[in-house]
């Protein structure tokens, strides 16, 4: 709530017929106020600051009327305030950041993270839905529920990093269908041949001789 907003109306009446005993002053007793409310001299109550229900979320005041006589008198009154929470905070991610791994064909609905955010407000309900990196649609993520008022929505954003890691799921497979090498004969093993070569990013071989006289 701003600065000066009128909170309450209290006035206070003196039964005196002489006028400068029946004017009344009105004051804030003690410390519970802090300096965030004030009375103005026909005794409505105002906010004197910014009222911030995550700071404090009542207040007791205690209010005198005091008369103008040769001998004040005077009466107080206790005013409770209470304040009403508004959706004035943002989630607040509860890690800057988050990694995760998952191997590459996990199954659909594989559990990947948690993300998790707080916030402060009163009856908060906080949802999620992805910013960016997801535009290919490889996941989904649990809103856990919607926002009520989609009007007085505040959002906030952290970055998820997930790592897809390999597992062996392919087979090592020839580039070509056959390979023929020219052997000469040398005396001795193991004379090199050829390279066979398979595109599984896995594989490169070298084919040697090792029977030159079966060749």
């Amino acid at each position: 709530m701003p600065p000066h907003s009128l909170l309450l109306a209290a006035p206070a009446v003196d039964g005196d017929i002489n006028p400068l005993d029946a004017a009344i002053t009105y004051s804030i007793l003690g410390q519970q106020s802090k300096g965030l409310f004030y009375i103005d001299q026909q005794g409505d109550i105002y906010s004197a600051g910014w009222l911030d229900r995550e700071s404090q979320a009542h207040y007791w005041l205690t209010i005198r009327a005091t008369d103008s006589g040769t001998s004040p008198l005077h009466s107080t009154l206790h005013v409770y305030i209470e304040i009403l929470d508004v959706n004035d905070n943002i989630p607040v991610p509860d890690s800057p950041s988050y990694s995760a791994s998952v191997t590459e064909g996990a199954a659909a609905g594989t559990f990947v993270v948690g993300v998790t955010a707080s916030d402060p407000d009163l009856d908060s309900v906080i949802s999620y839905s992805f910013g960016s990196g997801n535009e290919r649609g490889h996941f989904n993520i649990d809103p856990q529920t919607d926002n009520p008022d989609p009007t007085l929505a505040l959002s906030s954003s952290v970055d998820v990093f997930v790592r897809v890691l390999d597992v062996n799921d392919n087979v090592p497979s020839f580039l070509q269908e056959s390979y023929n090498f020219s052997v000469p004969f040398i005396e001795g093993f193991s004379s090199w041949s050829g390279r066979i070569e398979n595109d599984a990013e896995a594989f490169a071989g070298q084919v040697k001789d090792s029977q030159p006289e079966s060749v």
